[in-house]
């Protein structure tokens, strides 16, 4: 049992979520007023529960408008995911090492977002069926304009740091500060790889004269 809970414990997602909770609360704040305006409780006097569970677009509730509402959560999202991913990269450096190190740390760091989006939905369903009375087809309907909405800006934002990977580079004194060691400089190790590039990581040559940074120049 023990070990089970050791394994959850350093679970690469649960890492992260702890270090939200443990080191930049200030960030969760914003979590915090999206849950309580779902559940009725931020500005509740002025309705703002139903700008998310019953949004209109031209004056009618419609898959449009919960699109709308779909592309402004996942403008939320990315943007918690790229807020973290600057402030947290120095902490995981081995993502660095990886192919496409912003798209997992995006997977990864999806523990909130899914409990949210969980959470709207459930409060969306309740909403729908006691205050505006719609039918289950037409809460399906809603409910598939906002995940379309929140799946294309998401599809856009993934392609655009796709791109944005390829030149993410690893600081520091390396091979020696890789979590799996030091692979060598042997040209012909494919292993040898320093700078994320086209999707890999491949090993730069550069041009003579040309200063790198140590770990002296970073101070």
């Amino acid at each position: 049992m023990m070990r089970i809970l050791k394994t959850i414990y350093h679970f690469f997602p649960v890492q992260l979520l702890l270090l939200h909770v443990k080191k930049f609360q200030v960030l969760l704040i914003f979590w915090l007023i999206l849950f309580s305006t779902l559940n009725g409780g931020f500005m509740r006097a002025y309705g703002a529960a139903a700008l998310f569970l019953s949004p209109e677009y031209l004056g009618d509730v419609s898959p449009v408008s919960t699109a709308i509402v779909g592309v402004a959560t996942g403008i939320f999202i990315m943007s918690w995911n790229i807020t973290t991913f600057i402030i947290f990269c120095r902490h995981f450096r081995f993502l660095a090492t990886t192919t496409k190190p912003f798209l997992k740390y995006c997977i990864n760091n999806s523990i909130l977002p899914i409990i949210f989006l969980i959470f709207y939905f459930i409060k969306a369903y309740q909403f729908s069926r006691a205050k505006e009375l719609l039918h289950v087809h037409s809460i399906i309907l809603l409910s598939l304009g906002f995940l379309a909405g929140f799946s294309f800006l998401i599809i856009v934002s993934l392609l655009y740091f796709f791109r944005a990977d390829k030149t993410i580079g690893v600081v520091g004194s390396l091979p020696n500060e890789l979590p799996f060691g030091p692979c060598g400089d042997d040209p012909w190790d494919f292993r040898n790889r320093y700078i994320a590039l086209w999707g890999g990581l491949s090993e730069v040559l550069l041009p003579s004269g040309v200063p790198l940074l140590c770990d002296g120049d970073l101070a």
